[in-house]
């Protein structure tokens, strides 16, 4: 199976030795260009509170293109008055230029380590938590002309009655998908081949919620044909 996985990445690793000079089998994680600066350390912080699709429109896309507010950051990203102070004033450079250079960014590391540091269980638990619900279960409107906004329904629905009744279709049928394919497995549970559905899709979201910097729901499409594998299998008949 290693081998299989690894045979049609073959290609893609040889143009990027040839092109790049590095072994890389997979798009760098960061999408950067080559010689270009990773801003690791804002980002780090980024994941000690980033949970939401709307606060990786908000911010994170902001980088590099448009001057990122206080207003854009949730309360969420702050323990406290000096805390906010802090980010506010490393900003400041950003407003100006719309880059985070290596010595802001290394400040942004250390506030990271410090937020890690208070609650570690809020980092390492809480929000890959919060981010596995953000990418299961916010309607997929990201690329369709629709909000995925459903709260409060009542403005909602006065705001735009159509845009909410398609995002509350699409996030119910999204709903129904999972609670099938969760249904089938535990109906199979004694079949070794629905653990390897469930253990790509696990793994898979782990991957996206804990490690990538942006939880966006397209991340765990992936996911979907092993998920539409196991919705089948709901009223699948046990051989004799």
């Amino acid at each position: 199976m290693a081998f299989g996985l690894l045979l049609p990445l073959l290609p893609w690793a040889a143009r990027n030795w040839i092109t790049l000079h590095e072994v890389q089998f997979l798009a760098p994680p960061y999408i950067q260009l080559p010689g270009r600066y990773v801003n690791r350390g804002f980002f780090a912080w980024t994941n000690t509170w980033l949970l939401r699709y709307h606060d990786i429109d908000g911010v994170l896309f902001k980088l590099d293109h448009e001057p990122i507010q206080m207003d854009d950051i949730p309360a969420s990203a702050f323990d406290n008055t000096e805390e906010r102070a802090r980010v506010d004033a490393l900003l400041q450079e950003e407003r100006r230029s719309l880059e985070i250079s290596p010595e802001v960014d290394r400040q942004f590391a250390e506030l990271a380590r410090e937020r890690t540091a208070r609650h570690p269980l809020r980092t390492f638990v809480k929000i890959p938590a919060l981010r596995t619900a953000t990418l299961w279960f916010t309607p997929r409107t990201e690329l369709l002309p629709y909000s995925d906004g459903l709260w409060p329904p009542a403005d909602r629905w006065e705001d735009d009655a159509v845009d909410f009744s398609v995002t509350l279709a699409l996030g119910l049928i999204n709903l129904l998908y999972i609670a099938l394919a969760l249904a089938s497995a535990w109906r199979w549970r004694h079949e070794g081949a629905i653990w390897l559905l469930v253990a790509f899709i696990f793994v898979r979201t782990m991957v996206v919620a804990a490690e990538h910097f942006t939880p966006e729901p397209r991340f765990v499409l992936e996911c979907f044909p092993a998920v539409l594998a196991l919705v089948g299998l709901v009223w699948a008949r046990r051989s004799a």
